[in-house]
């Protein structure tokens, strides 16, 4: 599902310097909770490409490039302090109860999921996670 976070579509400039977007996850099943993956941001050019994020479980801090190719694209490089560069996002994903095991920490959840274990983040139980996305530019645009 696709949603219109940032405007009415009419491309004007939202004045902030950090956007925060948050959403429950409701998860299923037994000693797994749920899997998530192929979470992508669209900016006015298309959908941003992942480029670097940090190795953590639940908190990631992370960039995206603004190239309109996130559909496309799901390796990124692992980068203990992620800076954006020129065109590019920086934010930060977070969450709780994700599986402490090596192929499943919350920034998986901007992999292309193909139906391996490493391409996607996972809850260790059942309920209700929240996942909080912030997002830091200078401008911020639709």
């Amino acid at each position: 599902n696709w949603v219109d976070l940032l405007g009415d579509g009419s491309n004007d400039i939202i004045p902030k310097e950090k956007i925060i977007i948050t959403f429950d996850n409701t998860t299923t099943g037994g000693q797994y909770g749920g899997c998530m993956s192929d979470l992508r941001l669209g900016f006015e050019n298309g959908f941003a490409t992942p480029n670097k994020v940090q190795d953590e479980y639940e908190n990631a801090k992370f960039t995206m490039t603004k190239d309109g190719d996130g559909l496309n694209r799901s390796d990124f490089i692992i980068d203990s302090n992620p800076i954006a560069g020129e065109n590019q996002i920086l934010g930060t994903i977070k969450t709780s109860g994700i599986y402490q095991e090596t192929y499943h920490k919350i920034a998986h959840v901007f992999k292309k999921y193909n139906g391996g274990a490493d391409e996607c983040c996972l809850w260790s139980s059942s309920g209700s996670r929240e996942v909080s996305i912030e997002l830091e530019n200078t401008q911020m645009p639709n």
